[in-house]
């Protein structure tokens, strides 16, 4: 009877820890597109936790009563001890991603001086559709002109930057002369949690003095192409950059292509308004503005429940990026991309200047015990085929990265560049914009 009741405890123990792989795999079937598009992925997430699951039951099965019960008991054993160790790394992110939210130790954040620019959180998408714009020229394009920006908290202290005139983040004195250089892109661009001076941008311009930033959190091409048809010809420099981050972008065209502002910004002969025309199109976002301050400053646990600390505990996601094991969802072809740029260079190449694509890596390459750059190729490799198609150079910071002795030293912790990592990006674009 004893050894009856053993071999049920262990077979039990040995399907319950099975039903958890046999649930990966069976997500990822149910979403191939994503996590079983090749030979890669179907390994990592149907074939490996397949095999495991089954190896589990037929040790719950056909082992004896007592190797049944010791191997059940281990298998329960590794994986409390996983999720145990996912818990811990969860709360270890907490405090990056709250600062990164905006959440300054005491009521910072809620001081009068940020509340005129956009909470950290949020960005120039979210705002046009919270005021139903639906034409280019109407959209809010630009930050609030000369409004203190709060970028982040980091170790409970506020990082912030004064924008421009015309909402961007600039030195004053930037359009005393005529703009040589344009960057454009998300908030590797606008330098998200780095003080004025360490971000790329500034190291570039101080090689480039004449070197203008309008890269604002959340944007992706689509936005960035409405951004460059407005300022573009206003200042029409030499040169353009345009970053695309490996993180997002590719996913920003999808979120953001249904914007009937966006979309139409793509069509060359639709107006995308005034650049110098910034106050009046800020005039009716300071109510909006305001109430997501409110919404922001309730607290810090209306901001965790509003991401998928959950979900990813549940997948242990974390861990698996520790041990190289957490690969991006897969990447398909996008030829609208392709499009964007042609429109893009075509635009820059109509008043006598080159474009350049950026392509930023994102920290998740580097941080795996096992080598897993190569899930990551596939939309890197999207990418250089549409610079090619469309004639445009790129500037790609992997390989330089990938050659760096520690490159997760070269991203924050907040997954953003850190400063050592501004500089080394800053030095590969100035070298290849040089040649």
């Amino acid at each position: 009877m004893f050894r009856k009741r053993t071999s049920r405890v262990g077979f039990a123990l040995c399907a319950l820890v099975a039903l958890y792989f046999i649930s990966i795999a069976g997500y990822a079937l149910l979403n191939h597109g994503d996590y079983a598009t090749d030979t890669l992925r179907i390994i990592r997430y149907v074939l490996g936790p397949t095999a495991i699951a089954v190896a589990l039951l037929a040790a719950g099965l056909w082992l004896k009563p007592d190797g049944a019960l010791v191997t059940g008991i281990c298998a329960i054993a590794v994986l409390i001890s996983l999720f145990m160790f996912e818990i811990m790394l969860t709360l270890r992110s907490v405090e990056g991603a709250v600062g990164l939210s905006g959440y300054v130790a005491g009521e910072s954040s809620g001081d009068p001086a940020f509340r005129q620019a956009m909470p950290p959180a949020y960005t120039l998408n979210r705002l046009n559709h919270e005021l139903g714009i639906e034409r280019p020229e109407d959209a809010i394009l630009e930050g609030v002109p000369n409004a203190t920006v709060l970028l982040c908290a980091a170790n409970g202290a506020p990082v912030t930057y004064v924008a421009d005139r015309y909402g961007f983040r600039n030195p004053p004195t930037i359009y005393e002369n005529d703009i040589d250089l344009m960057v454009l892109g998300d908030s590797f661009a606008e330098g998200i949690c780095l003080p004025d001076g360490q971000d790329v941008v500034s190291r570039i311009r101080a090689e480039e003095p004449a070197t203008m930033n309008t890269g604002s959190r959340g944007a992706g091409p689509p936005l960035e192409i409405a951004i460059l048809r407005r300022w573009g010809p206003r200042f029409t420099p030499d040169q353009v950059v345009m970053m695309f981050f490996e993180g997002n972008d590719w996913q920003n065209m999808d979120r953001q292509a249904p914007a009937p502002y966006l979309a139409s910004a793509l069509d060359a002969s639709v107006p995308v308004g005034r650049p110098e025309a910034v106050a009046e199109r800020h005039v009716k976002s300071a109510d909006i503005i305001e109430s997501w301050w409110d919404a922001s400053a309730q607290s810090v646990d209306g901001f965790l429940s509003r991401r998928s600390w959950v979900r990813n505990l549940v997948a242990l996601q974390q861990t698996a990026l520790v041990l190289g094991l957490h690969y991006p969802k897969a990447s398909a072809e996008n030829p609208e991309y392709t499009h964007m740029l042609s429109l893009a260079r075509d635009l820059v190449a109509g008043w006598g200047g080159e474009l350049f694509v950026v392509y930023v890596p994102q920290v998740d390459r580097f941080v795996g015990i096992l080598p897993s750059s190569a899930a990551f190729d596939d939309l890197r490799n999207h990418v250089h085929k549409a610079t090619d198609e469309a004639d445009v150079p790129i500037i790609d910071l992997t390989p330089v990265f990938m050659a760096h002795p520690a490159p997760r030293t070269l991203y924050a912790p907040d997954a953003h560049f850190s400063a050592l990592g501004a500089q080394v990006a800053a030095d590969q674009i100035l070298k290849r914009l040089a040649r």
